[in-house]
């Protein structure tokens, strides 16, 4: 991948990652993922129990759709 990779540890054992990749023609595309397989079988189910592999589907949506609106709004700003 030609793109750039940005990871941390939360205070447990998952990870959040944002994946950038240029796209052709211009632009980046953006890819945030959320993985907690680092987590023991227990772990795991009492997370997915508790809804937070839902939870943060739905934060990475709209996470990512400000993060689209607000790059759109500056390439805007930036042309005039």
């Amino acid at each position: 991948m030609s793109g750039r990779l940005i990871a941390w540890r939360h205070f447990g054992a998952h990870r959040w990652r944002y994946e950038l990749e240029p796209v052709p023609g211009g632009g980046t595309r953006v890819r945030e993922t959320f993985d907690y397989s680092r987590y023991g079988r227990g772990w795991a189910t009492a997370l997915r129990l508790a809804g937070f592999p839902a939870r943060n589907r739905r934060g990475i949506t709209a996470t990512l759709e400000r993060l689209k609106d607000a790059a759109e709004a500056d390439a805007v700003g930036t042309r005039a």
